[in-house]
């Protein structure tokens, strides 16, 4: 084999490597980043807030808790008019929102690890436990 053609096949042996990361560095940014208009977010707000507080601002930004999180900061929240709710959350120590779709993850509570139909209090915008 010529040095040249070495030379070649090394920079391509980068190349699966670097589509694989890519790839997985785009699919978690989406998987992570809530849908514009998605009713039901994951809200992760700063550490020491705790479940009440959380769920406090969720019921004051118009929302209903649906469950609670892995931590007492994270909450799985419905909102009927998301862009409203996400005005009055800017105000809150809220440091970022995923998709309820990312049930199952570190997240989500293991208490709620069996799907179960939330009560209808919990799932009405603006109750609070």
């Amino acid at each position: 084999m010529s040095g040249t053609a070495h030379k070649e096949k090394e920079r391509l042996a980068w190349l699966p490597m670097l589509l694989i990361a890519g790839s997985a560095g785009v699919l978690s940014v989406l998987y992570a980043a809530p849908q514009r208009d998605a009713e039901t977010l994951g809200l992760f707000f700063a550490p020491g807030t705790g479940f009440a507080e959380a769920a406090a601002f969720v019921a004051e930004a118009g929302g209903g808790v649906l469950q609670p999180g892995q931590m007492d900061n994270i909450v799985i929240a419905r909102f009927a008019a998301p862009a409203e709710a996400s005005r009055k959350l800017a105000q809150t120590p809220l440091w970022f929102t995923f998709t309820a779709q990312a049930s199952g993850t570190c997240f989500t509570s293991s208490r709620s690890a069996a799907q179960t139909q939330p009560s209808a209090l919990l799932a009405t915008p603006g109750a609070v436990l």
